[in-house]
């Protein structure tokens, strides 16, 4: 898939008017113009903007290093 404009403009705006923040994970898929389709023999995506869940787990210890 064709890498796109990530949605983190919305992030630094809603912050602390909804006290979240953002875990850049684009990285972790996507190299500076590819966002790979199939990554360690999982799909990645369930449709053009949403990741397959098996692939999603393997994130979870990427996003748990960014929460702690």
């Amino acid at each position: 898939m064709r890498r796109v404009q990530p949605y983190r403009p919305q992030a630094p705006r809603n912050h602390k008017k909804f006290a979240h923040f953002y875990i850049d994970l684009t990285n972790q898929f996507c190299d500076a113009k590819t966002c790979h389709v199939f990554i360690n023999g999982k799909i990645a995506y369930r449709d053009q903007h949403h990741l397959a869940t098996p692939f999603a787990e393997t994130l979870e210890p990427a996003v748990e290093k960014a929460l702690f």
